[in-house]
């Protein structure tokens, strides 16, 4: 089987540990054909979710950095990538609350990695079969928003950015203004402070390599599939 699913996760997990104080980390294992068969609309389910759930259904990294370093901003990270069954499980209170003013595709939006109480990072679980991962900031009255990544793209950043903090925003603000990204709304000097920090606390961090990287992985020829 190929692992490249499970080395990202691990990669992450192993830089996290030597650059940060990790305050919560857990990996689940694999889930079994049979579990796979056992879930919601398998066919609707792109299939590098379910190679990443065949080699690791589940994975949590929380982190904080070090103290004794007040030259250093301090900063923290996340990473919450659900379950399978988690995922697909009905998300009502959290990304829909059944008002007729909804857009009724609204429930068909999955968490795949819920990195804070605020924010998530998920998918269209439904018959459009959508590859694409979406960027939603809960209760602020916008549509996920697409990040143009599928999950191993998404998964190859962790391991540029490690979890910071809303890293998500660094890839909405290379895409277009179009009045509704959310990463226009958000505070201006998030990305400053993405660069700073990063820059402060992982050597090898380089945010031209990681939009060169993003640019890479971006996907081509996809038209979201949205509300």
């Amino acid at each position: 089987m190929n692992r490249d699913y499970f080395k990202l996760i691990a990669d992450c997990s192993k830089r996290s540990n030597v650059l940060f104080k990790i305050t919560e980390h857990d990996s689940n294992g694999p889930i079994s054909e049979k579990g796979l068969l056992r879930l919601s609309h398998p066919e609707w389910i792109p299939e590098q979710f379910l190679d990443n759930a065949r080699q690791n259904d589940g994975y949590t990294l929380q982190w904080e950095t070090r103290p004794g370093h007040p030259e250093r901003p301090e900063c923290e990270g996340a990473v919450r990538v659900l379950p399978m069954r988690t995922m697909l499980r009905q998300w009502k209170g959290h990304i829909y609350f059944g008002w007729p003013e909804e857009p009724k595709r609204r429930r068909a939006f999955k968490i795949v990695d819920f990195f804070v109480n605020e924010a998530c990072v998920g998918f269209y679980h439904d018959a459009q079969c959508d590859p694409g991962l979406y960027f939603f900031q809960l209760g602020e009255g916008v549509e996920p928003y697409p990040l143009h990544l599928d999950l191993k793209g998404y998964l190859t950043l962790l391991n540029y950015t490690l979890g910071y903090r809303y890293w998500q925003l660094a890839v909405l603000r290379q895409l277009p203004d179009d009045g509704r990204n959310p990463s226009y709304r958000s505070d201006l000097n998030f990305l400053d402070e993405f660069r700073r920090d990063l820059g402060a606390w992982v050597p090898e961090f380089q945010y031209e390599e990681f939009v060169a990287r993003y640019r890479q992985l971006k996907l081509r020829d996809y038209t979201p599939s949205m509300p």
